[in-house]
């Protein structure tokens, strides 16, 4: 499980001990048609920089949807396949981790920018949901996540890529959308 920490980025966020991850109940709301449109966003801030960790996991009947990090770098998979970027996220700073389901092809955005895609559609998916982990449960081999979770958004609408590239504009540390000063 994990505890909650007042310093994330925005407000309060999660931090992960490396144990367990945080189960959602599976629910209608929740549940995915085969080919649905998604988007899932998060600000994630890793405490170990080499990790292989889940930071969401979404499985049905051998079907599956997982974010996570293999060696500190972003991935996402489902149906079988696995996109990977290229860069390791740094122990130092937030990003901004976003997967956008189009209906034909899952794409892989890092600090609001495309870094890979899987060109497969969402498989039907309404089992629970784990952050963190693919467990709730302890036990070996569940990829638990170290660091830090902050906004965890999940949209029934594929986002576009200037959507994506504005949040992690707005959102992060370096907010580029609004500026304040003297006039």
């Amino acid at each position: 499980a994990s505890a909650s920490v007042e310093s994330a980025l925005i407000g309060n966020g999660a931090r992960f001990e490396g144990r367990v991850g945080n189960a959602i109940a599976a629910s209608p709301s929740l549940a995915i048609t085969a080919g649905d449109r998604r988007t899932w966003t998060m600000w994630a801030k890793p405490s170990l920089p080499t990790q292989d960790a889940v930071l969401f996991t979404q499985r049905d009947a051998g079907a599956e949807l997982t974010i996570g990090l293999a060696v500190g770098i972003p991935y996402v998979a489902t149906s079988g396949q696995k996109a990977v970027a290229t860069t390791a996220l740094d122990t130092t700073n937030w990003h901004q981790i976003a997967a956008v389901a189009d209906g034909a092809a899952l794409l892989l955005y890092v600090d609001g920018v495309q870094v890979a895609t899987v060109p497969a559609a969402l498989p039907a998916l309404s089992g629970a949901s784990v952050i963190g982990a693919t467990s709730a449960q302890p036990g070996t081999g569940i990829q638990a996540y170290s660091g830090e979770l902050d906004e965890l958004g999940i949209a029934r609408v594929a986002r576009d890529a200037a959507w994506i590239a504005a949040a992690a504009g707005n959102q992060g540390t370096a907010d580029t959308l609004v500026k304040f000063g003297m006039d």
